[in-house]
């Protein structure tokens, strides 16, 4: 069952979390950023070596910077959030699993097949972006697909929601599924499409808040940030080899 499924999966992630250094450079940047963050005081704009560090939206140094504030900036409360967002990957591909093949037996074996394989498993183990982008995505899909089986609004709300979300951990690089999302949409008949109402205005409004806020705050507040944005962390590390 799932939540059997989700108790030894926490066992497995938790277990040697605090028993090990932090791996450079990924591990030990975020983990630094973090604890400067903290110490200047800082939740919306992330510091490095004493200036600002704008690559990365605030998302995942605010989930690490959270726990210093209770645990101290210590190994275990850098990788604390890396289990949460393991078990509701797990608890995302069990949803979406039900929703794709509308049956509980397969619903539990893709979440096992997910919790116990090695990526997933040593990606909860190692501080980036790249668990709460999971982890944000999975719980997207499975909405999407909610939508789709059910004619839900309220999930296709979600599903903006949580795309805004993984906006605010990763940045544009988040959006790369959002593509094949819209061919599944658009293989629909015609009149279910119309069901799926997938560009809800109040849906994209959420989005949009959610996964533009912050960079219209923070670029209102420092002017030529956004061109730096655009130019360097899209264009430039998109399309060169800077």
């Amino acid at each position: 069952s799932l939540p059997v499924l989700l108790a030894c999966a926490f066992g497995a992630a938790a277990l040697f979390h605090g028993t090990r250094g932090l791996y450079e450079t990924t591990e030990g940047r975020y983990a630094e950023c973090a604890r400067e963050m903290a110490k200047a005081g800082t939740w919306l704009e992330p510091v490095l070596n004493g200036n600002p560090h704008w690559t990365k939206p605030p998302l995942t140094y605010l989930a690490i910077r959270i726990p210093y504030s209770v645990l101290g900036p210590t190994t275990w409360a850098a990788r604390l959030y890396l289990i949460p967002c393991y078990l509701i990957t797990i608890a995302a591909v069990w949803w979406l699993t039900l929703r794709l093949w509308r049956d509980r037996e397969c619903a539990a074996m893709g979440a096992l097949v997910y919790a116990t394989a090695g990526v997933p498993m040593l990606a909860s183990q190692a501080v980036s972006t790249d668990y709460p982008l999971t982890a944000a995505l999975a719980l997207a899909h499975a909405c999407f697909w909610d939508a789709l089986r059910l004619r839900s609004l309220r999930a296709v709300h979600l599903m903006w929601l949580f795309l805004g979300i993984a906006f605010l951990v990763k940045g544009p690089p988040a959006l790369l599924v959002v593509p094949a999302m819209l061919l599944v949409w658009f293989r629909l008949p015609r009149q279910e499409r119309l069901q799926v109402r997938l560009f809800a205005p109040s849906a994209l409004a959420v989005f949009l808040t959610v996964a533009f806020g912050w960079y219209a705050w923070e670029s209102w507040r420092h002017p030529g940030l956004m061109k730096y944005w655009l130019q360097n962390e899209v264009v430039n590390r998109s399309l060169s080899d800077t």
